[in-house]
């Protein structure tokens, strides 16, 4: 392998790896994906885990949100319930509430996408109902200000950028070692 091809191979990984980088950080919550894991308690008869991505949204862009219940003690799924988030303000006033529908390909997870329209802290509340009784979960959420992306968001650009400034300069260092050829 010359050493020309093997730069091109190396941008060509570094441009992939930095795509798919990307890609993984806009992925969908899941309530087996406990990094993103808010709490996960037992009330009345259901274990319940409640998860967000991302874990601190943006005021107005919105977190989706997935609850896993499952039976308290067996921890066997449950799919028989209706599950409600409830939410209230930083400054304490209702801010309503939104039913989670039941995920098609996972039916013991109930999500939805919620915005929060308001920075500050937000007091959330999991409400499970089913033929088994009733659990009900509570929990903090901090909402950042517009224009903050936050550590996670800073770093996911800055390797995004480096990779596309380091192929682009790559690119532009290899066109500029050709030889020019000369017309007949």
């Amino acid at each position: 392998m010359t050493a020309p091809s093997l730069h091109y191979r190396l941008a060509g990984l570094s441009a992939l790896l930095g795509v798919l980088l990307l890609v993984v950080g806009l992925g969908t919550a899941t309530a087996q994906d406990l990094a993103n894991q808010l709490l996960r308690e037992v009330d009345g008869p259901y274990d319940i885990t409640v998860v967000a991505k991302p874990t601190v949204p943006v005021a107005g862009a919105g977190s989706r949100y997935s609850v896993r219940v499952l039976e308290a003690v067996a921890k066997t799924p449950v799919t028989d319930v209706s599950v409600t988030l409830l939410a209230k303000r930083p400054n304490g006033e209702e801010a309503g509430e939104i039913g989670l529908p039941q995920r098609p390909d996972s039916p013991e997870v109930y999500e939805a996408l919620v915005r929060l329209r308001t920075s500050g802290q937000w007091l959330y509340t999991i409400v499970v109902e089913g033929p088994r009784g009733l659990g009900t979960v509570q929990g903090f959420i901090d909402v950042a200000e517009p224009g903050s992306a936050g550590l996670g968001g800073t770093i996911t650009w800055a390797v995004a950028m480096s990779l596309l400034i380091g192929a682009v300069l790559l690119f532009w260092w290899r066109i500029g070692r050709r030889p020019i050829e000369e017309p007949r």
